[in-house]
This record gives C-alpha cells, sequence and structure tokens, in this order.
C-alpha cells in the first residue's frame, strides 16, 4: 500500500516524482519496482512523468491502481520516510544474518571488515549541483562566517598563527606532520586534539605506536596543570597541591568528545578505524569531527611494504570525504628528509606540516623554540609559525612577543 501511494502521488504532482526520483532507488520497492525504474529512464531522458509516458511500457491497468490509491500528494514526505525507514529495517534484518554467519566462521579480520559496512539510518546520495546553486552554497557559507565574526573554514586547532595561515582544518583535508624522531608530532596532535576537544568537537585518535597508560601520561599534564616530574616520581615530586588538582580535575567537554583508540586496537588497517568510529557513532549519537591516526606507515594493508602507506593514504582520502571531516596523520620521514614510503603521500596530503626543534639541546631555550613550517597547502598559505614547547607539562603553545 505505501508503495502504491508513493508512486500514485508522482502522477499528481511533478513536484512529489521529483522527491520521489531523487530520495528513492529501485532497492526501496519490491510490487513495484519496475514502475520506479521506468519513471528513472524518463527522468533521465528529460522527458515527463507521467501516465501516457509510462504506458509505453507499464499496462494502463496498473497504472489506473497507482493513480485511484491516493487523493492528494501532501503527505509525500512522511511517506517516503517510511519507506526509507521500511528498507533500513530490512537491511539491518539482512545485515545481522550475514554478521552471525562470520561469527559462526570466526575470522577475526573478516568480521572486522563487515562491521565497517553497517546500514545506515540516514541514506546519503550525492546529488548534482548546478553552477548556481554551487555559488550560493559558498556564499551561504561566507555569510554564517561573517556573521559569527570568524574567518576561518575549518576547525581551529588552537593556535592563532597556524589557523590563520591556512584556514585551519578543513573537511575532506589529510593534513601530515613530519619531524624528526623525538621532537614532539605526536604531543603536538594530542595537544591539537584536546583543543578541538574543549571547544566540542568530537576528535577520534587512533595510537599505533603508543599504550592507553602512555597517552595517559602524555595527556594529564597538559590538562591538569601538573608538572610531569610530579607524576613520573610522585614519592620525590608530588605535592599536597598536586594532589588537590587531581581531586578536582573533571574536564567534561575532554571526557565527552576526545576517544582515544590504542591497546583495542589489532587489525592496524583504514578498515579498522572506520569500523571504531561507526562503533563509537553509534554509541555517542554524535558524528567525528576529526580524526588522528599516529601513525601511517605503522598502517597495513594491500601491496607490497613499500607501498602500503600509498595505498592506505588513498583509503584515508576516501574516508575523509565520506565522513566530510578532516583526519591529520603523522608521517614518517627517511634520512634525507622525505617521507618515508610510496610518492603517493606526498600526493594526496592536503596540507604538509614539518617541526623542526632543537630536542637535544642542553639549553631550557633551545629546546622550546619550535618553528612549525607549512611547505603544502592546496587552500591557504604557506609558511613558518614559531611555538614555544613547555616540557613541564609537554605541551606546544604559541609563542608571545
Amino acid at each position: 500500500m505505501l508503495e502504491k501511494q508513493i508512486l500514485g502521488a508522482t502522477l499528481l504532482d511533478k513536484g512529489a516524482a521529483e522527491k520521489v526520483i531523487t530520495q528513492l532507488t529501485p532497492d526501496h520497492f519490491t510490487k513495484y519496482k519496475d514502475v520506479f525504474i521506468e519513471m528513472l529512464k524518463l527522468t533521465k531522458e528529460d522527458k515527463d512523468v507521467d501516465v501516457t509516458a509510462l504506458s509505453k511500457n507499464i499496462h494502463i491497468s496498473v497504472l489506473s491502481g497507482l493513480a485511484s490509491s491516493v487523493s492528494t500528494s501532501a503527505y509525500i514526505d512522511t511517506h517516503i520516510k517510511e519507506l526509507q525507514e521500511r528498507k533500513h529495517l530490512n537491511d539491518l534484518t539482512i545485515y545481522t544474518k550475514g554478521l552471525q554467519e562470520k561469527i559462526n566462521v570466526g575470522d577475526i579480520e573478516e568480521i572486522h571488515k563487515y562491521l565497517s559496512n553497517i546500514p545506515q539510518t540516514v541514506e546519503q546520495k550525492i546529488m548534482h549541483q548546478n553552477t548556481v546553486d554551487l555559488l550560493q552554497c559558498v556564499i551561504n557559507d561566507v555569510g554564517i562566517r561573517y556573521k559569527l565574526k570568524d574567518d576561518i573554514r575549518g576547525l581551529r586547532t588552537g593556535y592563532y598563527d597556524l589557523d590563520e595561515m591556512v584556514g585551519g582544518l578543513k573537511q575532506g583535508e589529510i593534513i601530515g606532520v613530519l619531524a624528526d624522531p623525538n621532537v614532539g608530532k605526536s604531543l603536538l596532535a594530542l595537544n591539537i586534539a584536546c583543543n578541538i576537544a574543549e571547544r566540542g568537537n568530537r576528535v577520534d585518535f587512533f595510537a599505533y605506536e603508543m599504550s592507553n597508560k602512555q597517552i595517559g601520561y602524555r595527556v594529564l599534564p597538559s590538562l591538569s596543570q601538573i608538572e610531569v616530574r610530579a607524576l613520573s616520581k610522585p614519592k620525590i615530586y608530588l605535592t599536597d597541591s598536586h594532589i588537590q588538582k587531581i581531586s578536582k580535575f573533571n574536564n567534561h567537554k575532554i571526557f565527552d568528545n576526545l576517544n582515544i583508540y590504542a591497546d583495542e586496537l589489532v587489525m592496524n588497517t583504514v578498515t579498522e578505524i572506520k569500523t571504531k568510529v561507526n562503533q563509537t557513532t553509534l554509541k555517542l549519537n554524535k558524528n567525528s569531527n576529526l580524526i588522528i591516526i599516529d601513525y601511517l606507515q605503522l598502517l597495513t594493508g594491500e601491496g607490497e611494504e613499500w607501498e602500503q602507506s600509498g595505498n592506505n593514504i588513498k583509503l584515508l582520502k576516501k574516508l575523509a570525504r565520506y565522513y566530510q571531516i578532516p583526519i591529520i596523520v603523522i608521517v614518517s620521514k627517511a634520512k634525507d628528509g622525505s617521507i618515508r614510503g610510496s610518492g603517493q603521500i606526498e600526493f594526496d596530503l592536503d596540507q604538509r606540516w614539518e617541526i623542526k626543534r632543537e630536542h637535544d639541546s642542553e639549553s631550557a631555550v633551545e629546546r622550546s623554540a619550535t618553528e612549525l613550517i607549512v611547505k603544502k597547502n592546496r587552500d591557504g598559505g604557506k609558511g613558518k609559525i614559531y611555538l614555544t614547547y613547555d616540557e613541564r607539562f609537554l605541551k606546544f603553545e604559541s609563542k608571545v612577543g
């Protein structure tokens, strides 16, 4: 009956026909799938969807039954939503049976791959936009940012000079962070993760090099303002003041928005990343705003070892566009300063940042002075900004003065 009401409405109202064609697919229909497919053909041929045109391939008695099944198209939006929900429930039923079969076989990798394709409740379809609509979308975006008095298009990292230079972390971008060992790639990424999470944005941080405890020891000093030495050697340096700070520490925005994945990771694949993000989305009922991966060369995938990173960066690019969010990847450098691995990595990075710091200097001032060089930026400025590294709290800060 629902299919008849929807298709019958398309014969009454051209506007209803456009909604049905653009929001539904043949898979939404069972009994009247052939009618819908014929409507799609007429639309692609730029012909009107009416009884006369449809009757060339659909029997007139079927069309008459559809036309008489509904007297108004006023409820077309409700009917479309109901049909979408019906298909989603059917997809979930089929998906659950398939998952049970995978579990019975016991192949962990296949189960992880399968979990990454959970049927979504909201059906997304990429629609063609004419030039007028495309430009209007940009104008609307500019207007919104003007009202907010903020010219930054993407997520703010918490580092003003960096945001002003690159325009923030923008949707669909891959940002590569490079540096020599021990300079602070992971720490800067964690600092950015905390800054963005404290602004109410969900961040998913995938740590393939550190354990949960190691990450905790890196994050707690900067958030609690308790010196690293007090946490590393509590018998010597921990004071009553520190204990009081710890007892009062309760950063709800960090707790609610920063998701760390470390000890639980087993597959080290882009598929695993997608699976974990989807699972957290279902749990929190909140979409991810930023993914950070530490680091790219520890991911495994298809192809020879030397080309795996190149293949993975392409998959991550698709993932960034799929979720419409930025992805930060920590990237390992070769001895000659180039990116270790496939040349595909350099090609697919939208932004490339390099960190320079004399981390092993005997001078505390030299160890603190940090340069962050934006060497590539497809959609914004390039150049150098200056940060200071506070080794007491494992925190990079914007340089003052």
